[in-house]
């Protein structure tokens, strides 16, 4: 196991706060978006872009999390990975 298999699932921060993003080893790249749950409900920050998708969403599953569950997104600065 390298130090990157880590990345392949969602890691929590601390209660209720997980990082849902992942790492390009190739391009040095890092998605970060993090998942906020309370309760039943969940508020998702910096989502990603559309190419990360499928990762970002396959993590958020991962937490128990249903995507109708969700109800804000913040996008917290402009950047074409967003």
């Amino acid at each position: 196991m390298n130090n990157f298999d880590e990345y392949n699932r969602p890691i929590k921060i601390a209660e209720g706060i997980y990082w849902v993003g992942f790492y390009d080893e190739i391009s040095n790249f890092h998605c970060n978006p993090y998942l906020l749950i309370e309760s039943d409900q969940a508020v998702l920050i910096d989502g990603g872009s559309r190419p990360d998708f499928a990762v970002v969403m396959s993590k958020i599953l991962q937490t128990g999390i249903h995507p109708r569950q969700i109800v804000a997104l913040i996008y917290q600065h402009y950047d074409p990975d967003l």
